[in-house]
């Protein structure tokens, strides 16, 4: 069953992937630098940033900055819909600051961040890349 699962993640994976570079091909999509520090601001229950790009398997550091007057759950998972974080989540309370840091997952491919509270509201894009930059849109 875990095996089926991890197929139809990794095919779930290289369609995504597939599909951000042929709409960025189709787009003229621009670049994103790949870091292993970025930070992300909330306001307004959305965030700054709807894509990060990272180096696989490193020690990644965000610096997290919550301007709403709401605590936010920040965390970092495999899938879209998945309910289990890879990283956090970790609560980040309203009008604070703070630091996150995970290590990245060795395997390049796209991952996802989302506030656990306002899931549909408050989530983006994790590429985790080997490349020193990717095209997005």
């Amino acid at each position: 069953m875990k095996r089926i699962l991890r197929t139809k993640t990794l095919l779930i994976v290289t369609v995504v992937s597939l599909l951000l570079i042929s709409l960025t091909a189709c787009t003229g999509g621009s670049s994103l630098e790949v870091s292993a520090e970025w930070e992300i601001v909330t306001e307004g229950l959305a965030f700054n940033r709807g894509t990060i790009a990272v180096p696989p398997g490193e020690q990644i550091v965000i610096q997290l900055k919550n301007s709403d007057n709401y605590t936010h759950y920040f965390g970092v998972y495999r899938t879209e819909g998945s309910e289990q974080a890879m990283a956090g989540p970790t609560e980040l309370p309203a009008n604070t600051s703070k630091e996150f840091s995970f290590t990245a997952p060795e395997e390049t491919g796209v991952y996802y961040f989302r506030d656990h509270t306002y899931p549909t509201k408050m989530n983006g894009v994790m590429i985790v890349s080997d490349k020193d930059e990717v095209e997005i849109n």
